[in-house]
């Protein structure tokens, strides 16, 4: 899907997305969507997020991102959601922003999940309190 909005979405799972395959979203925005779980998107499978918004989505877990396949963010935002991103499986991130997501934080871990990738985040704190930059580890010589 490209150049898309998904909004004003209620759903028992996934508001906007909810993928037990494989999905690509690009230069979109999914936002003001509901659901339990995965308010934005709910995947079980394969999703590529590339230079897309996902805010003000609204449930209880994942409301961002609800995770238990492969995620991979790119060059996207994670922002002003009831909660980021709750990662079950695996997540990849590379140039995103994750900031002032709500309870629990902007990217949380669950059971088995596993960051994979991890390169030129900013990740901010809901309460603003502490930001963290990630960058891709310097090759040894």
């Amino acid at each position: 899907m490209a150049t898309s909005t998904i909004r004003d979405n209620k759903a028992t799972q996934g508001g906007g997305i909810n993928n037990t395959g494989a999905a690509t979203l690009v230069n979109s925005t999914l936002a003001y969507n509901w659901a339990p779980q995965g308010g934005a998107v709910e995947n079980a499978g394969t999703v590529t997020i590339s230079n897309s918004t996902i805010a003000y989505n609204q449930g209880y877990q994942g409301t961002g991102i609800n995770n238990t396949g492969v995620a991979t963010l790119w060059n996207s935002t994670v922002s002003l959601n009831s909660s980021g991103i709750s990662n079950g499986g695996i997540l990849n991130l590379s140039n995103s922003l994750l900031a002032k997501n709500y309870d629990p934080g902007d990217c949380v871990n669950v059971g088995s999940g596993a960051i994979g990738v991890n390169d030129h985040n900013l990740i901010v704190d809901s309460d603003a309190r502490r930001a963290t930059l990630t960058t891709a580890p310097v090759a040894a010589s």
